[in-house]
Formats: structure tokens, C-alpha cells, sequence
């Protein structure tokens, strides 16, 4: 009992320690920037330096986990029960979907749940962060938002976290508690709910295909699809993302469900190292 509880606590405490890194990297970084330029100049230059301190957390995150599964002879990661070109035509659809499931949620956010003053501040907090988007050059969002920053979420969340819970018990437990991370990691309260939908679906994916590179482009193309070039963010494509978006949301249950069913995934034990 005394291995299993020290068992637990240290690799509970690893999953927290990666998440606390990162914070303390990203957060050295706009100090630091505070410290040298102004307030005001990091306030309209985020994403510039979002995009520095993801870029710098990319590296670490990839050397601590290839650490891992050097170290640890993680070959549980290596398997690949789906093909390249199955994954190439499935990826679309399930980004879609994924993406309509946010859109359910906030459009749910932003009209039935109104009235409750908790949701709508946060539904207009959240709505104010995003409007910052529009206020810096494209460039830096892209990199920081559709790029480096869902490499940078995956490597902690769908690598390090989850590999450190999957440790403490298999199947379904690294998959959501990873997922719940990840969405109270986004801290606000609109964004918690969908976030940790995501996250749950995106440790499910990766629980399923062990490969972080499909969760990686999953997230860069979800993100990308929420934040389009100016140039192409017009109401017409906009309307239909949306359309696709709400459509794929039944085709992508349908494959994850018809991934539940193979003997590969989450729920073998020969998956845990």
C-alpha cells in the first residue's frame, strides 16, 4: 500500500509540475518584457512574446519527453493501430467536429445561460480577450495561437501529464483528468467547459492512435479554423465553417465510437509503461 500511495503522489505531483513549468516560463517571459519595455508594450505585443515563450517551451517540453520515453523504454507510444491515409481523411472531419462542439457550447453561453451572471462575465470576458486578435499583426497570433502554442499544449498535456496519470492508473483516468487539466487550465469559465470537452476528446484520440503528432495537428487545425487570416475571415466563410462545423459533430462521435470498439485504445493494459 505504501509503494502504491508513494507511486501515486510522485507521479501526481510530476503531471503538476509540468503544468507549473510552463506557467512559470510564460509568466518569466512577460515580466521580463514588462521589466525592459512597458505595460502598455506588452499589452499590444502579447502574442509576440507568447510566440518567444512557446517557442522555448517546445524545446523543453520535447527534451522531458523523449527523456520519458527514453528513460522508460515507452514503447506503448509507438503503436499505430490506424493508418497514415485513415488518419489523413478522419482528421478533417473530427477537427470539424470538434470545432462544432465549441460552437454549441458558446452559442448555449451566449444566449440560454444569459441570465446567469456568472457565465454571461465570463462569456464578455471572453469576448474582450479575443478582441485583442484583431489589434496585433497576424503573424505573431499564428504563431503563437495556431502553431507553437497547440505543439506547446500538446507536449505538456497529451505527452508529459498524460503519460504521468496513465502511470497511476490506465483507461479512462489519464484521458479525462488530462482533459479536465487542460480545460481549467484556461482558467476562464466559458472556456474551462469547452476546453475540457476538447481535452477529454483530444486524450481520447491520443489514447486510441499513440501518436502525438495526430493530437498535435488535430489542435493546430482547430485553432486555425478559429482564427483565420484576415484575409479569408469574411461573414460568407465564416458562415460556412459554422455550417460544416455543426454538421461533422454527429460523423465525429460516430469514429470515436467505432474506434471504442477495436482492441487497441485506452483500456488495454499493455498500453501502460
Amino acid at each position: 500500500m505504501y509503494e502504491k500511495c508513494k507511486r501515486i503522489s510522485k507521479n501526481l505531483i510530476l503531471a503538476i509540475a509540468v503544468i507549473f513549468t510552463y506557467d512559470i516560463i510564460s509568466n518569466l517571459f512577460l515580466i521580463g518584457a514588462v521589466f525592459l519595455f512597458s505595460e502598455d508594450a506588452v499589452q499590444n505585443h502579447y502574442f509576440q512574446i507568447d510566440t518567444f515563450s512557446c517557442a522555448l517551451l517546445t524545446v523543453l517540453l520535447s527534451i522531458w519527453l523523449f527523456r520519458i520515453r527514453h528513460r522508460e523504454r515507452d514503447t506503448a507510444v509507438e503503436l499505430r493501430p490506424f493508418s497514415d491515409y485513415y488518419l489523413m481523411c478522419v482528421i478533417p472531419v473530427i477537427v470539424l467536429g470538434m470545432g462544432g462542439i465549441s460552437i454549441l457550447w458558446l452559442n448555449l453561453a451566449d444566449s440560454a445561460l444569459q441570465n446567469v451572471s456568472v457565465i454571461s462575465d465570463s462569456m464578455d470576458s471572453f469576448n474582450q480577450t479575443w478582441s485583442t486578435v484583431e489589434e496585433e499583426s497576424y503573424f505573431w497570433v499564428l504563431m503563437s495561437v495556431v502553431v507553437l502554442g497547440p505543439i506547446v499544449e500538446e507536449l505538456m498535456f497529451r505527452g508529459v501529464v498524460f503519460h504521468y496519470l496513465e502511470k497511476i492508473k490506465a483507461g479512462w483516468f489519464p484521458i479525462v483528468v488530462s482533459g479536465i487539466a487542460f480545460g481549467v487550465w484556461h482558467q476562464e469559465l466559458v472556456q474551462v467547459v469547452y476546453a475540457a470537452i476538447i481535452g477529454i476528446l483530444l486524450g481520447y484520440i491520443y489514447a486510441k492512435t499513440r501518436d502525438i503528432r495526430v493530437t498535435i495537428t488535430i489542435h493546430i487545425l482547430n485553432n486555425f479554423l478559429s482564427t483565420l487570416p484576415p484575409a479569408i475571415d469574411t461573414p460568407a466563410v465564416q458562415a460556412m465553417v459554422y455550417k460544416l462545423s455543426i454538421f461533422m459533430i454527429v460523423p465525429t462521435l460516430m469514429i470515436l465510437v467505432q474506434w471504442g470498439w477495436g482492441s487497441r485504445g485506452s483500456d488495454s493494459s499493455e498500453n501502460v509503461a
